[in-house]
């Protein structure tokens, strides 16, 4: 059985326009997304610490009108279609369980399972699980999955252009699924 694992926000779910909105309205700015130019928010809005970063994050509410990426959930259904065993990894707080599922239901998410793994507990997971490849925004987590697993997409975003080596840039998961095609492991 082909394995995916597949992160959620950044990856199928617009998290940094969800940043935005409550950054803008809790904190009176004026961001778009193009200035989370680090993963890290409270490294670039310093208005922010670790503890406030967190209590967001950690908020159910938070992820309520998250829009999906440009072409994730068509290019996530096709694989399941085709028979690829999809695993959602999303280091969301268990606290957000309901909400998280309620969102993938509504956006029409074909997935196998969810699983809430911790950013730093992703390489062992990854590495249990066998999978054929992972999708990340995450810089950090991917440059470490590239150890486990044969394939490692990065979504490109503004904050994570630093990281090239060991990773397949794509700018959207449709690219992805070409590349896939272009390996051979898939037909588009």
């Amino acid at each position: 059985m082909r394995k995916a694992g597949i992160d959620l926000d950044g990856v199928i779910g617009n998290v940094s326009h969800s940043i935005i909105n409550y950054i803008n309205g809790m904190y009176n700015k004026t961001f778009t997304e193009k200035d989370i130019v680090e993963y890290h928010i409270y490294n670039w809005f310093l208005e922010m610490d670790d503890r406030q970063v967190s209590v967001m994050f950690k908020n159910p509410g938070f992820y309520l009108n998250m829009p999906p990426l440009d072409k994730a959930i068509d290019s996530i259904n096709k694989l399941k279609d085709d028979d690829w065993w999809i695993d959602i990894v999303t280091a969301r707080d268990w606290g957000c369980l309901k909400v998280t599922m309620d969102w993938l239901k509504d956006e029409e998410v074909k997935f196998d399972r969810i699983s809430f793994v911790d950013s730093d507990k992703k390489l062992e997971y990854a590495g249990i699980e066998n999978f054929d490849f992972f999708v990340e925004d995450k810089p950090s987590t991917a440059k470490q999955l590239t150890k486990v697993v044969p394939l490692v997409y990065l979504v490109d975003a503004p904050y994570n252009k630093k990281l090239n080596n060991g990773v397949i840039r794509v700018k959207n998961l449709e690219e992805m699924l070409k590349d896939l095609k272009r390996k051979e492991l898939y037909d588009v």
